[in-house]
């Protein structure tokens, strides 16, 4: 009887040992996966900013074509002011001329 129990207490040793090995190879494989998620996310976290910096560029660059449709405007209005100034006065001039 003895020696049954031993031998049933040998087969729960090997059979805990096993579990044990198990369980350790599936630790293993998740702190693996764990390191895998953490590399994607860094990577991911990288893209993001240069996206971001990108983004920014973008909008600084819409920005200063914005200003200079602004100024190329204001510019074209002041040219059709001084064109309407110089069409009257020259008006003026060729009706004094016709007077004369």
């Amino acid at each position: 009887a003895a020696d049954e129990a031993a031998a049933a207490a040998a087969a729960r040793v090997l059979a805990a040992e096993g579990a044990a090995d198990g369980a350790a190879r599936k630790a293993a494989r998740l702190e693996e996966a764990v390191s895998g998620a953490e590399e994607r996310c860094r990577s991911l976290q990288a893209l993001l900013q240069e996206a971001r910096a990108e983004a920014a560029a973008r909008r600084d660059a819409v920005a200063a074509a914005e200003s200079k449709c602004r100024e190329g405007q204001e510019a074209a209005a002041a040219a059709c002011a001084d064109a309407r100034s110089l069409e009257t006065r020259l008006r003026g001039a060729v009706e004094e001329t016709e007077a004369v």
